[in-house]
């Protein structure tokens, strides 16, 4: 199976158009966790809840793709795609991060209230991720260290023009687009997610 995560303030509904179209795919939204909100907790259970196994595919947005890798650690599945996304804190833009402990004194709550309703689409997804989840996650990213080695078998999409994850020059597929290419070049994407076929172990 393919199982693909949202970004951070996303839910499944972020993967439409042609991602109906993307084989043996499961669009996961985000689990609630039970017990400190961390990077490791929601890859565990996001392995326990939709069984997944190395054999499957781990495809991820943004956020989604860190925890990808998390997932890919824990469960030794060397077979991850990552979309707009990161595979260590050093390609995350630093002016974010240095905001990330902003999060535990924002009026989240109230900022998703409003967004949701004049924010279209996206602003209705954000509204509708718990609050608790992103102010974790914000801090979390923060202090991220990334599970991710060589031996993995990681492909990346990635946006040139994506301002909140740098593009590496070693992306497996480079899009005219920002940060949000799940969405803007959803054909793109999932032409090249039918295209490859990653090695099993």
């Amino acid at each position: 199976m393919r199982f693909v995560l949202p970004g951070m303030g996303a839910t499944s509904e972020m993967y439409s158009d042609s991602w109906s179209m993307l084989n043996d795919a499961v669009f996961l939204d985000w689990p609630k966790i039970n017990g400190e909100i961390t990077f490791d907790n929601i890859a565990s259970q996001l392995i326990a809840e939709n069984q997944i196994t190395s054999l499957d595919h781990i495809i991820g947005s943004s956020l989604g793709g860190i925890i990808a890798i998390e997932i890919a650690h824990q469960i030794k599945c060397n077979q991850v795609i990552l979309i707009g996304s990161a595979i260590n804190k050093s390609e995350i833009n630093s002016l974010l991060l240095s905001l990330a402990p902003l999060s535990e004194i924002t009026p989240l709550k109230f900022i998703q209230f409003i967004v949701g309703k004049s924010g279209g689409g996206l602003g209705q997804m954000f509204a509708s991720v718990e609050a608790d989840f992103i102010r974790s996650t914000c801090i979390e990213l923060n202090q991220w260290n990334s599970p991710y080695c060589e031996e993995m078998n990681v492909k990346r999409i990635h946006g040139s023009r994506d301002h909140v994850i740098q593009c590496p020059d070693t992306a497996d597929l480079i899009i005219e687009g920002g940060h949000l290419i799940a969405m803007t070049h959803s054909k793109a994407c999932v032409d090249f997610i039918e295209s490859i076929c990653l090695k099993k172990e």
